[in-house]
Formats: structure tokens, C-alpha cells, sequence
């Protein structure tokens, strides 16, 4: 039998100068492109959802159940159209480069990462922009708003309560049962 022997070393060198081309290429196109490349930086502000009293005696499924659905509302309120048009309204971002326009509210929306943290009632809001400042006024402001519209609403809640309560309307004990904890 013969034995088959390639000189690949051989092979390479005559071929030196279209392997040399192509590599030269290859780093030119690379960097032509990260060269045009945006750059987009994420920051990230950590909220702590805090649960909801539970309501009563009822079965370990319907508890459990009844959380994981409240976290996922929660999640989806924080990337809710009505939560960041407030945001891009009150940080005035109607004319910044990035986020202003008329599909303005839609691109912050769209930049906006909730990402809970694992076995905790801890969650990370992440918004990615341009410019590494803004990412963190917008997280730190989106933050601060939802936080302060769970107030509100655990406020308004508490008030419609009190009033039954107050007024002896039938339920109101039970409605003091269903109040969030504050």
C-alpha cells in the first residue's frame, strides 16, 4: 500500500499571500463595521414586590397560584404602555434623540428588560440606551414611578375600604381581609 503524504506546511506556504488576503480582509470588514457600530449600554435598578396579605384559609395550590399570578402581573405593569408613556412624559424625553418621535414611547417600551430574580420577590427593570447616564435616569425614574403608582392604588384601595367599614355596608369586613399588605 502507499502511503499518502501531504506536505501541508509545504501547501500553506505557496498559498501564503491569498491566506494573508483573506485575513486582511476579514479584519478590515471587522472593523469597518464595529467602527459604525452604536455602542448600547444597560443599567438596572432592583425593586422588592412586596406580596399580597393572604386572604383566608383556601388551599396551598390556590395560594401558590394566586402569587405567581400576582407576580407576573406585576412584571407585565412595569413594561405597561400607560406606565412608560408617564415616564417618557415626566422625564421629557419627547425630544431626546433616542426615545423622542412619535414611536418615541414605543422604543423606550421596547428597551425596557423585568427580569425577576430567582427565588427571590426581587426583580431587576433594565432599560438599554445609548448612553450609559440615561439608562440609569431612566431605570432609577421607571423605579420610582412604579413604585409610587402601587402606593396610589394600595391607597386608593385602603380608602374604599375604610369608607365600608366605616359605613357598615355589608362585606366590609371581608373587604379588610382582601387589603393589600402596606
Amino acid at each position: 500500500m502507499e502511503e499518502l503524504n501531504f506536505d501541508y506546511l509545504g501547501m500553506l506556504m505557496r498559498r501564503r499571500w491569498v491566506i494573508a488576503s483573506l485575513a486582511l480582509v476579514s479584519l478590515v470588514v471587522a472593523l469597518a463595521l464595529l467602527s459604525v457600530q452604536v455602542p448600547y449600554f444597560r443599567a438596572g435598578a432592583l425593586v422588592l414586590i412586596e406580596r399580597e396579605r393572604d386572604a383566608g384559609p383556601v388551599n396551598a395550590g390556590a395560594i401558590e397560584r394566586s402569587r405567581e399570578d400576582f407576580f407576573l402581573t406585576q412584571y407585565r405593569l412595569m413594561k405597561s404602555y400607560t406606565l412608560i408613556e408617564t415616564l417618557h412624559k415626566r422625564l421629557g424625553l419627547e425630544s431626546d434623540p433616542e426615545f423622542g418621535g412619535t414611536d418615541g414611547i414605543l422604543r423606550l417600551q421596547n428597551a425596557v428588560a423585568i427580569k425577576p430574580e430567582s427565588g427571590t420577590r426581587l426583580v431587576l427593570i433594565g432599560i438599554d440606551s445609548q448612553s450609559p447616564q440615561r439608562a440609569m435616569d431612566i431605570s432609577n425614574a421607571l423605579a420610582d414611578l412604579f413604585v409610587a403608582q402601587n402606593l396610589e392604588n394600595q391607597l386608593f384601595i385602603s380608602q374604599e375600604v375604610l369608607k365600608a367599614l366605616q359605613t357598615g355596608e355589608a362585606g366590609g369586613r371581608q373587604a379588610y381581609e382582601m387589603l393589600p399588605a402596606v
